[in-house]
């Protein structure tokens, strides 16, 4: 005799559904940053290893030019516990990658830093020094409202979430994205 047998599971409708984030909304936010200016091409290299490969904030934040190795496609980076990973990029979005560190390298910073403060106008930040957590998410959440979908409840805290639960067709359907 099976004890459970009698016990109803309630069925709800309640749970929380998980939100992904479109094809169509991806190559949005991809395709935002306007390339033709050395920060759009910043941008776009910086959603590109949020939106599809999940890294966070403070990855980004972290990521200094010893850690991508353009020969092999990988970056090395390291988990909550300290942990090294090396993550094996697409070749296409490495390109892109590769794209803004030619960019970045007319610059002549002094700051291993990949991704930079570029706000040599506006004086907010320091121009040329490693962009902060707080740049990183306004850059995104601007990018986010940009496209409409802010308001749906997609924000840079959850993007790199996003990217580990979008299937692997995500990925196929963006790569076809003009360099």
């Amino acid at each position: 005799m099976n004890p459970f047998e009698n016990i109803q599971v309630p069925i709800s409708n309640s749970m929380p559904k998980k939100k992904t984030l479109s094809t169509q909304n991806l190559r949005k936010l991809l395709l935002a940053p306007k390339i033709r200016e050395p920060i759009g091409i910043r941008d776009r290299a910086l959603l590109i290893l949020m939106a599809i490969y999940g890294l966070e904030v403070w990855q980004i934040e972290h990521l200094d030019m010893g850690h991508i190795d353009t020969k092999h496609e990988t970056i090395q980076l390291q988990d909550r516990g300290g942990k090294t990973n090396i993550l094996f990029v697409d070749e296409k979005l490495m390109a892109f990658i590769v794209k803004w560190l030619r960019t970045r390298s007319l610059f002549k910073m002094d700051t291993q830093a990949v991704f930079i403060s570029m706000h040599w106008v506006s004086g907010r930040g320091e121009p040329g020094k490693r962009l902060s957590r707080r740049g990183i998410r306004l850059i995104v959440d601007g990018y986010l409202r940009e496209i409409e979908i802010k308001k749906l409840g997609f924000s840079c805290k959850n993007l790199s979430q996003l990217a580990m639960q979008s299937p692997i067709q995500i990925l196929e359907n963006v790569l076809s994205i003009p360099n």
